[in-house]
Order: C-alpha cells, then structure tokens, then sequence
C-alpha cells in the first residue's frame, strides 16, 4: 500500500494520493540413499516447508484491515507548508503526524491508539481500494489512560471483506510467540505500508491496571495504532508508542509496547463494535 505526494513550486509537498535432512532410522538403521535421489527428497521436503510457512502466514489478515490514519490542520492560502499536504477540493490541510489503524467492524469503526487522533484540527483515513481516496474520521471514544481511541468513517468501499475481530487476551500469550504489525513509514516521495516483525519479551505486569505486553522489533514511527497479529491471523493488540521510563526517558529502540487485548475487547464492546460477553454466551447456547 502506496501513498504518493505531489510537488509544487511554491508551497512543496501537495495532495497526498494512494498509491504486500530428511534423516530415516529404524530401530538404529539408517537409510541410505543415493545421492541424486537424495538431493531430489531434500529439495522436495524444503520446498514443502516453504509451501507450508506461506500457507499458514497469510498477510491480507495483517494488510487488508490496516489503514493510515492522518492528523491534519487547515492551511491558509499563504501558509508555507513543507510537508505532506491532505486537500479535500475546497481547502489545504497539513499533515501533522500519521500513525495506522484497523477495521474493527463493517460498519467504519475503526480503532487506533489515541495519541495517533490527537492534535489534529481533524483527521482523515487511507489505505482503501482505491487508493486515492481519504475519507474524514470521526473520533467516537477515547480511552486516554490505555491510549485508544475508536473512530468512525463512511465507507469509500462498501462492505469490506477483511475486518479486525475480537482480540486475544493476555492470559494466551507467552513469552517468545511472533507477532506481525503494519506501520506507514515516509519514503521519498509519499508513505510506504511496511509490514514489520516482532517477538513476545514480556507478559507479566508489574501493575495490573496498566498492563503492556512488550515487544522487541523495529516497529517506529508510524507504527502505533497498528494491530499486532500472531501468525495465525489473530490479533493480540495494539502498538503504542507513548509509555515513558522512569524520569521521562522513552523505551529503548528495539523495544515497543502493545496495549492487551483485555483493554482492546472492552472499549470495542463499549461502542457496540464487539458483543458483550453476555451477548456472545447466549449467540453460543443457540
């Protein structure tokens, strides 16, 4: 997923546009085969293997529900801007900083980290079909002290086929397990959808009520809001970038935080994006 920038001659960046041995032994014996043979079985077990990585990753459950989420503010005719400019026909709008978010429902809810809708005079929301379009968002619920938000937009697209659902909880994560994120990085000439790679560091809380799974990866700007998937397609939480040390110092680089699925789960159900868990038994005993 590509987003290009135009270029003008006075006000630089305009118009932000769309653009993922096989060894046998039996009872001690071991079974010797000539080489050529040999080499055709090595080959045929590796290619096998690859085949079967491939079919159990499969990235549209990491790529299709992700989409760039843009803070911008108004430009007046005289503004110099050199950065990324959002235009909707009728006025100029800069972007201010980005970050992702994921489809949570059919409906256009989508849910990112709060800090990724913040300080913008308004936002906007990328990565469809089409991808020239940006549609405006609405921001519906915040959660400031996890960091999420849920905001709303009108489908450019219709229904779509690949939506985020219900989050697995901390209770079935382990220390070791890969996780997979999308993050929008700035390129030469626009934004760039890459997919990064993580792996589980830390579970276990020192406080409950603020619990953050930590990840070690080369997640980075543009990554919060993101969704981090394990390599099944399910989703275990979303990327943040706002926790800070003791004496205001950030993580160290490597290292990124997700806010747990608990978290997630509950502010989904508080916006009808999720059914309650009492909703969901009696679906169940049907």
């Amino acid at each position: 997923m590509r987003f290009k920038t135009t270029h003008t001659k006075r006000h630089g960046t305009s118009a932000v546009t769309g653009g993922p041995t096989v060894a046998s032994a039996v009872q001690g014996q071991r079974l010797a085969l000539p080489d050529w043979p040999r080499a055709v079985l090595i080959i045929a077990v590796l290619v096998a293997c690859c085949l079967a990585s491939i079919a159990q990753t499969d990235v549209r459950a990491y790529r299709s529900p992700n989409h760039i989420v843009m803070a911008v503010r108004h430009l007046q005719p005289n503004d110099q801007w050199n950065g990324a400019v959002y235009t909707d026909g009728a006025g100029r709008f800069g972007v201010i900083s980005w970050g992702s978010s994921c489809a949570v429902s059919r409906d256009g809810y989508l849910l990112t980290a709060n800090h990724v809708v913040s300080g913008g005079e308004r936002y906007v929301v990328g990565g469809w079909t089409d991808t020239g379009k940006l549609v405006p968002a609405e921001v519906v619920k915040r959660d400031e002290k996890s960091d999420l938000a849920v905001i709303k937009v009108i489908l450019p697209d219709g229904v779509p086929s690949w939506v985020t659902t219900q989050f697995v909880e901390t209770s079935e994560i382990q220390e070791g397990m890969d996780v997979f994120m999308w993050g929008y990085l700035a390129v030469p000439g626009g934004y760039m959808q890459f997919l990064r790679r993580g792996v589980v560091s830390n579970n276990t809380p020192i406080e409950t009520d603020n619990r953050v799974v930590y990840i070690e990866t080369t997640a980075s700007f543009g990554s919060s809001g993101s969704p981090a998937f394990l390599q099944n397609g399910r989703p275990v939480g979303i990327v943040t970038t706002t926790i800070t040390l003791p004496g205001g110092l950030p993580l160290p680089a490597g290292v990124a935080g997700l806010i747990p699925g608990e978290k997630v789960n509950k502010i989904l159900r508080d916006v009808g994006a999720l059914p309650t868990a009492r909703a969901a038994a009696m679906e169940t005993s049907r």
